[in-house]
């Protein structure tokens, strides 16, 4: 006789509203469905990476249709995300190390390349090949204060293995997109436009939606040259965000990273 699973989603407040709204209620039925099936979560999450990849290739001919489709496996791509490890909080499995790397695989892989997807699509339609060096280094840049919090917290917890318990312990590589709320009401004209700029280009699902919008412009309104004028100032941008976030993480280290070390 078959198990009968009740669904477990992440709590509400860790999810962007858009993939609570959206992408976990898509994403319920399915687990649901595959709960007693022999398809396991790391097989979900390989099939999410080949999503997305597969939305990136779409970027590269530069075209609203294109773009469209692009978006719309780039948000299939997301749902199946959210498959991987809602169907094993279903399951009560737990998250494995190898469900975690290929989650970790994705996000660099998927963030990293949709900007310079967009860039190719541009170039494909003439545009200078800058766009595409300029979105590369913003994606590696972007990508750098991850890889650095992630490599302290490791080392600090090979050393001091008791940090983990600490009640006040001090964040190691703030995330400058996040530590925006810890911020005082002298900075609530910076704040709105953060947060404006998290609706608009914000991955995993700010971009894509306004990739699909941009696109759908484009197929109904815009003209192929109005259309590339706005994709470059969208990849503009990203380009300006990217390297933005790199250098606030940056400032916010020099002034308050604290060291266990030094304790």
């Amino acid at each position: 006789m078959k198990q009968k699973y009740s669904y477990r989603s992440k709590p509400k407040d860790r999810d962007f509203f858009f993939s609570w709204l959206v992408h976990r209620r898509v994403a319920k039925p399915i687990v649901l469905l595959l709960a007693n099936s022999e398809i396991t979560p790391n097989q979900v999450s390989i099939v999410s990476i080949v999503a997305g990849l597969i939305g990136v290739i779409f970027l590269w001919k530069g075209l609203p249709f294109y773009d469209f489709i692009a978006s719309i496996w780039l948000h299939m791509g997301g749902i199946i995300d959210c498959v991987d490890g809602d169907l094993a909080r279903t399951r009560k499995i737990g998250g494995g190390l190898t469900g975690k790397f290929a989650d970790y695989i994705k996000v660099i892989m998927i963030e990293s390349l949709i900007p310079i997807s967009l860039a190719v699509g541009l170039v494909t339609l003439g545009a200078s090949i800058w766009w595409i060096i300029a979105s590369m280094i913003a994606s590696f840049w972007k990508m750098a204060p991850q890889f650095a919090r992630e490599h302290i917290i490791v080392r600090s917890l090979e050393n001091h293995p008791e940090i983990v318990s600490k009640e006040k312990a001090v964040p190691l590589f703030q995330d400058p997109q996040q530590s925006i709320k810890n911020k005082s009401s002298k900075k609530d004209l910076v704040q709105l436009c953060i947060k404006a700029l998290k609706l608009i280009i914000g991955l995993p699902n700010a971009l894509l939606n306004t990739i699909f919008v941009l696109s759908l412009l484009g197929l109904i309104f815009l003209s192929p040259v109005n259309y590339i004028v706005l994709k470059k100032c969208l990849l503009g941008l990203i380009i300006v965000s990217y390297i933005g976030f790199f250098a606030k993480a940056l400032l916010l280290e020099v002034k308050k990273l604290k060291y266990y070390d030094e304790e």
